[in-house]
C-alpha cells in the first residue's frame, strides 16, 4: 500500500510494497510512481490519475508494471482511490498494489502453450474438435474445416453435431 501526492511522490510506503519493488522506504520516498512505472504503462496511469482528480467520488482498478531495483518486470494489480483533502491539506491518491507477476506468467504460458496446440492440430491431416462438457466448440483444426467446407463460426453453439451422421452421434 502507498499513499501517493497528485504529483507522483510517495508520501507513505509499506513494507510489502518495498519487497515487492526492491527498495528501502527512504528510496521510495524519494521517488515517484512514474520513476517505477514500465514507460509502456505510463499513459494510461496518468489516464487514471487524470480521471480521479475529475471524478474523485470513484475507485478505479487496472493492472500495470513496474520496474523491480533489479530491472525485472513486477505485474501489479491497482485500486487507486483521492482522499480530499481537509483543513487546507491538498488531497492525496490511496493506492492498494497487489503483486500478480505469477499469475501473469501462468497466463502467458497457458496461452504459448494453447498457441502450440493450435499450431500442431492445424497441421495435423486428421479431423480434430475440442469441446466443453456441454458439447460447445472449443476449437476445430483446419482439416475439420476443410473437410466439412464450415468455418469455426457456423460449428459452435453445438452446431457441430448436426454435421455427423446419425449413427456416428
Amino acid at each position: 500500500m502507498s499513499v501517493i501526492a497528485p504529483d507522483g511522490r510517495f508520501l507513505q510506503v509499506n513494507t510489502a510494497l518495498c519487497r515487492m519493488l526492491g527498495y528501502s522506504a527512504k528510496e521510495l520516498l524519494e521517488t515517484s510512481w512514474t520513476k517505477l512505472t514500465h514507460p509502456d504503462d505510463l499513459e494510461l496511469c496518468q489516464d487514471k490519475v487524470d480521471r480521479l482528480l475529475t471524478e474523485p467520488e470513484i475507485c478505479l482498478e487496472w493492472e500495470k508494471r513496474y520496474i523491480h531495483r533489479s530491472g525485472t518486470v513486477v505485474w501489479a494489480r491497482i485500486k487507486m482511490s483521492l482522499v480530499g483533502g481537509s483543513g487546507g491539506n491538498p488531497p492525496y491518491f490511496v493506492v492498494h498494489m497487489e503483486d500478480i507477476t505469477e499469475r501473469k506468467r501462468a497466463e502467458e504460458a497457458l496461452r504459448e502453450s494453447e498457441e502450440r496446440f493450435r499450431i500442431m492440430a492445424d497441421g495435423c491431416p486428421a479431423v480434430m474438435w475440442v469441446t466443453d462438457a456441454e458439447g460447445g466448440i472449443q476449437f476445430i483444426n483446419r482439416a475439420f474445416r476443410e473437410l466439412l467446407g464450415v468455418t469455426y463460426e457456423k460449428v459452435e453453439g453445438g452446431t457441430w453435431q448436426l454435421l455427423l451422421h446419425p449413427d456416428d452421434a
